[in-house]
């Protein structure tokens, strides 16, 4: 029968797609879409974060950082540029390839990588300059519409779950839903948005693994779908989600919950069919006979 896949091995699968597309895209003679870049390193970006794989991830974001300088019209497609995207797309592959035997020495090149394509990105002037208004209609309108919209697969996902049916696809669908938000510079300007994404995807990794069944992860993805639609709600009328509302309440008290339990114990006699033997006797335990020491030869 054939395993189910892990996070792992989907991080794997998805990134490796993503990184042949971003090679094509290096690999041009002329100047490539600049969009297209920025896509599909802002997804490989994602994929790394869902994925719990952090180095790889700052990788992909500085590699971000520097295409991001090439569609914005402030560099040009020259041959230096086009050597690094090259370079760096073939160093993330190798690191892909690893994710399943990572060690300290790839963490420290993923580091090196992070480091040479920021210096060559220069600095990032979205963290240099103002913290984005909540006022701004722009990023509200986008995060009451993206949360909004994950709310609904995440709600599909828990009735799925719930009937018992742990399919890849949904949780593929899920996270790939989840990548709009998790690109988004500002983000952390809308707590508790950031904390409930990562307790969805410490929920669809416990899936995934077989650590949590499906009627517990059916229950979580159905909490965090209404926290995500009150979010939405509290975003397009008041500018920011309500932290206090019990919607996120409710969410952050079942995955804390869950958590912290206790593994069951399980008694050895249930693992045997009823009317036999098995391998427990019931009744006063034998007590010990003294034993001495005899001689014995010295080897």
């Amino acid at each position: 029968m054939t395993q189910p896949l892990g996070i792992d091995d989907f991080f794997v699968l998805e990134a490796s797609e993503y990184l042949d597309r971003l090679a094509v895209l290096a690999g041009s003679t002329t100047a490539p879409n600049a969009d297209e870049l920025v896509r599909f390193t802002r997804a490989l970006r994602g994929s790394a974060l869902m994925a719990n794989q952090q180095p790889i991830a700052r990788a992909a974001g500085a590699l971000e950082h520097l295409v991001r300088g090439f569609r914005d019209g402030k560099r040009s497609w020259d041959h230096d540029l086009t050597a690094l995207c090259r370079e760096a797309v073939d160093m993330l592959r190798t690191l892909v390839e690893r994710a399943r035997n990572w060690t300290p020495d790839d963490t420290a090149r993923a580091e090196r990588l992070a480091l040479q394509l920021e210096a060559a990105a220069g600095p990032d002037r979205r963290t240099s300059g103002a913290v984005p208004l909540l006022s701004d209609t722009g990023v509200r309108a986008f995060l009451a519409r993206e949360s909004a919209a994950l709310g609904s697969v995440l709600d599909q996902g828990a009735r799925s779950l719930s009937a018992g049916s742990v399919s890849l696809d949904t949780l593929q669908a899920i996270q790939r839903r989840m990548q709009p938000l998790r690109g988004l510079a500002a983000l952390s300007d809308f707590p508790p948005l950031p904390d409930l994404l990562d307790g969805i995807e410490r929920a669809l990794v416990g899936v995934s693994r077989l650590e949590i069944g499906p009627t517990d992860g059916g229950a979580r993805l159905e909490s965090a779908a209404r926290a995500l639609s009150r979010a939405a709600r509290d975003i397009a009328e008041h500018g920011r989600p309500d932290a206090d509302a019990a919607e996120f309440r409710g969410f952050a008290a079942l995955v804390l919950a869950s958590e912290s339990a206790e593994q069951p114990v399980v008694e050895i006699d249930t693992l045997f069919f009823d009317g036999e033997d098995g391998m427990v006797s019931r009744g006063t335990a034998p007590k010990p006979s003294p034993v001495g020491f005899g001689a014995a030869a010295v080897v």
